[in-house]
Parts: C-alpha cells; structure tokens; sequence
C-alpha cells in the first residue's frame, strides 16, 4: 500500500483505512528537525473525535514501534511504514532554501513520492560522485562501496549488514572524505568519532543511523585495544553484524532493569592502519586508500556543492529502496568461487543488489568479493601466515621434520616476512645448535592453538626437539590453500615487515596496518659474513608494553 499525505494550513495529513471501520486520519503538527530526526506533534483522528496525541520522533523506528502497538492497544491499526510516509515528507519540507553549508544532510532523507529511476542508474551515478571526490586503488573498491550504499537503504531486507573498514598507512588519504560523501547519500548519517559504548549502543538502538565511525584507530591501536571501553566497543560492533545481535546492560535510575540493546544497522569504520579486532575485521569489506599523487585530482569538496549534486540522488536511492526491500529479501544469490563462509556471507546482501541492477555490476560485484575478501586477500591472521611460511620452508628443503633451531633460522633468512624482525637477532646470537629461548617459546605459542606441538625427534645423528611435516597435515589442510596456489598473502609480498602484536590478541597484519605503525627496517646487525641484515624491534614478551 502506498500512503502518500496531503499538505495542510498546519501541516500533513495521511488517510489510513481500517478494516471494517471509518478511515483514521494522521496529522502532523509543529514538525521540526534537529539532528537529522523529525519530531512532530501527531494526532491520531477517527472521524471528528480524536483517538490519540503524543510528540513523536518520526525518524526514530523504536519510537515508530512503540506508537503503533499504543494504538493497536487502542483499536486502531496502522503501519509503520504510513509513520515512515510521514517522516519522509517532513525532511523534505523542512529543508532550509538558503543553501546552508550548515545544513544537515540528514535533512535530506527521503525523496518525494512518485520519484523513481532505475537501480542502475542509481549505482551509476553514486559511483559518478565518489569518484569526483575520492581516489579509489582498485575498481574492486569502488563497487563495494557504491554497492554498500545501496545497502545502507535496504538493510532492512537482509540479516546481516556487511561493514565497510576505509583504512590506509597514513594520514590524508581520503578516508574521512569518504565518509563526508557517504554522510550525503546514506540514509540517517551519524558521522562521529570517538563514542563512548553507551553512546554508541543507545544511539543505533534508539535511531537505526547508518554509523560513519572515524579514527577507530585512536580506540583499537595497541594497547588502547586492551581497555574495557574498547572491549565495550567491540562487543557493540561484533553484535551489530547481525539482525538478531543485541547487548544487554542494566538501565534504569537504580541500574536494575535488564535492557537487550538492539545495535543492528549499517556501519563504516575507518582509521589509520589494519588495527581492528579480527573478530570485527571478518565482518569487514577492506578498502584500503593511499595519499594522492600530483597527477590524481580530485574535486573540492564543498557542502554547498555537494548537497546540490546529491539531493535528488539521495531521494531517488530512498524511493528505490520503498519497494526494493522485499525484492531483496531472503534473495540467496549465486556466490563466486573462492569466498570463505563469512565472506560469503558478507558479500551477499552486495551480490544481490548487484543482480537487481543487471548490466556489468553483477560480474563487477563477484569479481570484487574474490578481490577484497577472497582465499588469497590479504587478511590472514599472524598465526596463518606463520603456517604458510613454515610449508614453504618445509617444501623448499624438502624435510619431512626440522629442528627448531633449524626451522627458526629457516624463518628468520625469509627477510621479506615478518620473522626477521621478530626472532632474527637472537637466532643470529645462537651458538651452533643452541636453541634460542625465548623465540623458540613465542614460536610453540602461535602453533599450539592450531594442535601443534615440538616432539623429541632425530635426524641421523642429531637428537633434539623439533617439528614434523605431520604433525602440520591438518593445519595446513584446515587453514591453507591446496599446493599449487598462492597460500598467504603476507605482508612480505608488500615489502614491509611487522613488529609482532601480544600473543593474547589476534591481529590482522597488512601492508597499510605494518606502514601505520611507522617502521622501519634500519636496525642493523652484523652476521658472521660481515654483511648487515635489517630487524625490526625484538619480540616482546606478552603483556608487556612497547
């Protein structure tokens, strides 16, 4: 059913018929918008007797929710979506002539009834403007961005909602940009940095914004990533991934009233460097940015401007979106090749938009998913890259077993990997088959969560302890690719090398996360040779801070 209200001497008025009974007609007095959410005063009529008058957040769908099962209380239906024709007419309404560059682009949520053009055209022209203001590395990112725009307006189809993690090595690299032409296209934008946990829970549960969270780094990176508000965080966007993902806290004046805090709605993150919590980073689709060159131009961004190119876009996406969410929903389109489970699953709700808009983005969208997210994207955890290094060693000496004295000098001579700099000094320092302590424990450490353990073995005459090809078979099964693929994408492929992150968290390592960090490789150490070989700082034991 379409509402569409009529404009009144007061304000709008919707007719809303009843079964079996006189129509219910909703008007809305005094509305006003004030952080990109309508409240009005909204009177509830049957006939000339009034039912119900309450102040309603129009924008805010649990106040929408509540409001409507009021007045099922009452015997009188109506839906939530002729509250949502409601708040669309008084953003549009409200907005202010003069061209502001104060102006909310909240203000500019949904699009007058009856306007319609084609989804991909729509796709076409997000991507139009994203790229006048930003400069993507590949195309793969490109359409996972424009496609997640997309998204943002439909996620209602969907159970879950894929984040979009904007990242880079350094400042200036047009991350914060991003989300500043995001915050102009997406429904309900809450562009902010640094929430508090109850901020940012209470707010999602109450609006339903399309989250633009910037400098997750100033949370996340180091030791900062061990606090319990950051562990507070991190629940909240582990949850929110889900339709069903709630937290609870105790509300309330006294703290006793047991609340499950729904935190489901669209999220993009960004910040300087990979350093998200691997449980948060599977849930993400990477778009990694540089620093322009001379030769990329870019258009300058101006809110001014930028309202004017997008304030028809913006309505045309949310009128699209009207009727687009039950074409999307429980749509299980053909996934590509490649995809592990949740990158499977957080592809999805973007392949499907994909196949709605026909032309090239469907092919564009798979290949983006294999690019981004796929078995060889640079996402592994520490621990897998070690497993592929520790193959690769094992196939290059064709050793059915090492001792660890010997895989460790083995690791270490692999200088385009993060091994060098961790363990490389006091393997060098060790005495012929003196085993290194410390890095000998810190290698036991990362394999022990994988089933692998050191065993006394022998190889001819020498006795000690070490590794066998064996006891990897069902690691490498389990967590590497079949011989004859490219197995990990490390950080060595990039020509960087990584500090090593506390045993006790787990971290994703990437070109951008290791360059972020600002290292470098110009600790010099003398080998026996006289040549010099480049370390990064010595492993620290776990806990202990840098």
């Amino acid at each position: 059913m379409q509402f569409r209200p009529t404009r009144t001497r007061r304000g709008w008025s919707l007719a809303v018929p009843q079964e079996g009974a006189d129509p219910i007609a909703l008007e809305v007095r005094g509305a006003r918008v004030r952080d990109g959410a309508v409240r009005a005063s909204l009177v509830v009529r049957r006939g000339a007797a009034i039912v119900v008058t309450a102040l309603v957040t129009l924008t805010s769908q649990s106040a929408r929710k509540r409001f409507v099962d009021n007045l099922r209380e009452k015997g009188v239906v109506v839906p939530e979506k002729a509250l949502v024709a409601l708040d669309a007419v008084c953003h549009s309404s409200a907005e202010p002539a003069d061209g502001s560059e104060n102006h909310d682009p909240a203000a500019d949520e949904h699009a007058p009834l009856g306007v319609s053009r084609p989804l991909v055209e729509l796709l076409d022209a997000v991507e139009g403007l994203l790229s006048r203001y930003v400069i993507f590395r590949t195309p793969a990112q490109r359409t996972a961005v424009v496609l997640w725009v997309a998204h943002a307006h439909t996620f209602e189809a969907v159970e879950v909602t894929p984040y979009i993690h904007v990242h880079s090595a350094e400042m200036e690299s047009g991350k914060t940009r991003l989300l500043e032409v995001l915050e102009w296209v997406v429904p309900r934008p809450w562009h902010v940095i640094g929430p508090s946990e109850a901020v940012l829970f209470r707010k999602i549960a109450q609006e339903v914004p399309t989250l633009l969270f910037d400098e997750v780094d100033t949370i996340f990176r180091g030791a900062k990533s061990r606090t319990p508000e950051a562990a507070g965080l991190r629940q909240v966007l582990n949850a929110g991934y889900r339709r069903s993902g709630v937290v609870p806290r105790c509300s309330g004046k006294d703290k006793i009233e047991l609340v499950d805090f729904r935190v489901f709605c669209p999220k993009a993150l960004s910040g300087i460097g990979a350093v998200l919590p691997a449980t948060v980073a599977s849930r993400c689709i990477p778009i990694v940015l540089a620093r322009r060159t001379k030769s990329e131009v870019v258009a300058k961004f101006k809110q001014r401007t930028i309202r004017a190119e997008t304030s028809l876009l913006k309505r045309a996406l949310t009128c699209w979106a009207s009727t687009a969410v039950e074409c999307l929903r429980g749509v299980e389109p053909a996934m590509p090749d490649g995809l592990r489970d949740r990158a499977e699953e957080v592809w999805e709700p973007l392949v499907a938009i994909a196949d709605l808009a026909g032309n090239d983005w469907p092919a564009q969208a798979r290949q983006a998913a294999r690019d981004l997210n796929g078995d060889c994207a640079d996402s592994e955890s520490v621990g897998v890259q070690l497993l592929g290094a520790i193959r690769a060693v094992l196939d290059e000496t064709a050793a059915e077993r090492l001792f660890t004295i010997d895989l460790l000098r083995a690791l270490v001579e692999r200088e385009t990997e993060p091994w060098p700099g961790w363990w490389g000094r006091e393997v060098d320092q060790a005495k012929d088959d003196e085993v290194p302590r410390k890095p000998a424990m810190e290698l036991a450490r990362y394999l022990k969560p994988f089933e692998v353990q050191p065993t006394p073995i022998r190889i001819e005459q020498r006795r000690g302890r070490g590794y066998e090809r064996a006891g990897f078979a069902d690691a490498f099964a389990r967590y590497l690719q079949p011989q004859g693929r490219e197995v990990v994408t490390t950080v060595a492929a990039q020509g960087f090398e990584a500090s090593r992150p506390p045993l006790d968290a787990i971290e994703v390592v990437t070109p951008e996360s290791v360059g972020a960090q600002g290292l470098s490789r110009c600790h010099d150490l003398h080998r026996g040779d006289g040549t010099k070989r480049d370390f990064d700082q010595p492993p620290r034991e776990p806990g202990e801070e840098g």
